[in-house]
């Protein structure tokens, strides 16, 4: 059954994220992935918008110590996320939140198929930072999801992120773009984000894609 993984992190740099598939590391990571046990590359991706606040918090020491990319649960029409989607096997979404969550992959998820085909948001670990699951509703026939924080951990402290981490997001975000200035519009919406806002200028922004 394919599902769409919306991503609004690190992942959303394709690359990247193809070594959770595949396993692996690119140039933009500092530590290699075990990837799914079905190494098929997703069959569409591409941009996609959210009216669902997004911002950095708490500190990963992955990335240096810096703020990681976490999404409210809650729509908010006042607020703009720019995500991407893959659309992925729902076993392979498993595998993904996994390796998220850094468990290995015979890590028990209470989860089921049933319950991915009906649409489901429900808390699937306890005490780490990507614990619950968020049914986002259908897109072109698919159901979309993906996995963030508690809602008590996402109205914590906002934290600037490491600047590989934000490369990675930004690199991401340029290359499923159409043109420059669709990537402009983007790059002001990221800079009203909390843990970005007041720690980076557009430039700043713009270095990171060309650096």
């Amino acid at each position: 059954m394919k599902v769409w993984y919306i991503s609004y992190g690190s992942n959303i740099n394709y690359e990247r994220f193809s070594k959770y598939i595949i396993g692996g590391k690119t140039k933009l990571m500092n530590k290699s992935e075990i990837g799914c046990k079905n190494n098929t590359l997703p069959s569409k991706y591409g941009l996609f918008k959210l009216n669902h606040k997004l911002k950095f918090i708490e500190s990963s020491k992955r990335w240096s110590d810096g703020g990681v990319a976490v999404l409210s649960q809650d729509i908010d029409l006042s607020q703009e996320s720019y995500v991407v989607r893959y659309l992925i096997e729902s076993e392979q979404f498993m595998d993904i939140i996994r390796q998220e969550n850094n468990y290995d992959l015979d890590t028990y998820i209470n989860l089921c198929d049933e319950e991915i085909k009906k649409g489901v948001s429900k808390s699937l670990f306890n005490n780490t930072r990507y614990s619950d699951l968020v049914f986002l509703g259908k897109i072109d026939g698919y159901n979309a999801y993906t996995f963030t924080c508690s809602k008590q951990r996402f109205n914590g402290l906002s934290n600037k992120p490491d600047n590989l981490y934000l490369k990675n997001i930004i690199v991401g975000l340029k290359s499923h773009c159409i043109s420059d200035l669709k990537f402009d519009g983007i790059l002001d919406t990221i800079l009203t984000t909390d843990g970005i806002k007041g720690y980076f200028t557009k430039q700043e922004l713009l270095d990171l894609v060309n650096d």
